[in-house]
C-alpha cells in the first residue's frame, strides 16, 4: 500500500502533463505547429478524445484548476482567431481571400471539436459564455461591413443570405417572445439603446410585448373592479 501511495501521484501528475501539452498543441492556431502542421493537432485532439474517454484518473485531472486554466485559455485563442479570420474577409486581396476562408472553416472546426470535449471536463458554460460574445461581435462589427460591401459591389462573394437572416430573426424574435415579461423587457430595451436596430429586427416583439403588456394591464384592472364592486356589495 505504501508503494502504491507514492507511485499513484507521479502517474497522476504524468497523465496531466500529458494532457495539458496535447491541449496546447490541439487549440494552437495559425499553423504554429511546424514542422508537423495540422498533422500533430490532429493527433492532440484524438488523444485528447482517448484520455477523456478511457483514462480512469481523468476526473481527477480534469479538476485541476491548472487544467481548466490552460483549456479555457485554448478555447479563447481559438475564438480569437475566428474573429480575426472573419474581420480579414473584407480587408484582404482576392488572392488571400482563398487562405482566410480555410482558415476561418478551420476555427469552425477547432470550435466543433471543443464542443464535443467541454461538457466531459464541465467547461460547456465557458464555450456558451464565448460564444455569446463573438456572436454579438460578430453581428455588431460584421454584418453592416458586409452589408455595405455587398451595396458597394454585387459580385461581393461574401454576401450574407437573406434567407437564412430572415430564419435567424425569427427564431431569436421566438426565443425572446417565449420569455417571461420582465426578461422580454430587458432584451427589448437592451436592443432599443443599441447601435445595431436593424439586425436583428426586434420590432415585431416589441409590438407583442407591448399588446400583451397592456392586455395584462387591462385584466388585472377589471379585476380589481370586480374585485372592488364585490366588497361593496358585501357591505
Amino acid at each position: 500500500m505504501p508503494i502504491i501511495s507514492r507511485i499513484k501521484p507521479v502517474d497522476l501528475t504524468a497523465t496531466k502533463n500529458v494532457f495539458v501539452s496535447a491541449v496546447r498543441f490541439a487549440t494552437s492556431t495559425g499553423g504554429s505547429c511546424p514542422p508537423f502542421g495540422d498533422e500533430l493537432k490532429i493527433s492532440a485532439q484524438e488523444q485528447i478524445e482517448y484520455m477523456l474517454g478511457e483514462d480512469e484518473d481523468m476526473p481527477l485531472v480534469t479538476a485541476d484548476d491548472e487544467v481548466k486554466s490552460v483549456v479555457r485559455m485554448g478555447l479563447s485563442r481559438i475564438f480569437s482567431t475566428f474573429e480575426k479570420q472573419l474581420s480579414s474577409l473584407v480587408l484582404e486581396s482576392d488572392l488571400a481571400l482563398e487562405s482566410a476562408e480555410a482558415n476561418i472553416l478551420q476555427c469552425v472546426s477547432d470550435l466543433e471539436w471543443m464542443c464535443n470535449i467541454l461538457p466531459k471536463m464541465e467547461l460547456m458554460k465557458d464555450f456558451v459564455s464565448s460564444w455569446a460574445g463573438t456572436s454579438g461581435n460578430v453581428v455588431g462589427e460584421m454584418k453592416p461591413i458586409l452589408d455595405s460591401k455587398c451595396t458597394e459591389d454585387a459580385s461581393f462573394p461574401h454576401k450574407m443570405d437573406e434567407d437564412l437572416c430572415q430564419s435567424i430573426e425569427g427564431a431569436i424574435i421566438s426565443v425572446v417572445l417565449a420569455l417571461p415579461s420582465n426578461d422580454q423587457a430587458d432584451i427589448l430595451a437592451d436592443w432599443m439603446e443599441s447601435d445595431q436596430v436593424r439586425y436583428p429586427d426586434l420590432s415585431e416583439a416589441f409590438e407583442v410585448w407591448c399588446y400583451r403588456t397592456k392586455s395584462a394591464k387591462r385584466r388585472l384592472v377589471e379585476g380589481s373592479g370586480r374585485v372592488d364592486n364585490t366588497a361593496v356589495s358585501l357591505e
